[in-house]
């Protein structure tokens, strides 16, 4: 007879599961038997997350190549994000990541991973803050009538658009009857 499979290393849904992620650690798992889903629970404040699987390794008895799934449900179970295989994964990384999830509320969350071919293998999830993004740069021109930046007729002005939206105005004195080119 074939041996029963090793216990659940992490509980199957949000209502049993007891691995508590801590946020900057990575959490190994297991997918211990075809069709395994793990699920761990995070305490998350209001900001700007990133949730990903990484260091996938296939079982020596897999079938099929080490791919996860990653689901970020709240506490109620409500699935908020889903990713499988990362955008900008090299060729035969099958990790997932969702990146950049804006939190509203403090609570409990539940991230879910499960092998997308129901095969075997180990995993790690991570949960981090993410990196704050850069500030916009400096308006090199005011965008309205208060405008500091004075053209001179004949001479240039080098500007930026800095950002969508972005609007560059400059003051020039004209003489009337003048032509300009």
């Amino acid at each position: 007879p074939t041996p029963p499979p090793p216990p659940d290393d992490h509980g199957n849904d949000y209502l049993t599961t007891t691995s508590l992620l801590t946020l900057g650690t990575a959490m190994a798992g297991e997918f211990e038997a075809a069709g395994d889903t793990d699920v761990m629970k995070v305490t998350l404040q209001p900001g700007t997350y990133t949730f990903k699987t990484q260091n996938l390794v296939m079982n020596p008895n897999a079938l099929e190549d080490m791919d996860t799934v990653l689901i970020l449900r709240d506490s109620q179970g409500t699935q908020l994000a889903l990713n499988d295989d990362a955008a900008g994964n090299p060729v035969g990384d099958f990790s997932s990541a969702i990146v950049g999830f804006q939190i509203t509320t403090a609570g409990d969350y539940f991230l879910e991973t499960y092998h997308f071919w129901d095969d075997l293998g180990t995993y790690e999830v991570l949960a981090s803050v993410a990196a704050a993004p850069p500030p916009p740069p400096a308006d090199d021109h005011k965008n309205d009538r208060t405008t500091t930046s004075i053209l001179t007729p004949g001479a240039s002005i080098a500007g930026n658009i800095e950002v969508i939206g972005d609007r560059d105005w400059f003051k020039i004195d004209l003489i009337a009857g003048n032509q300009y080119i």
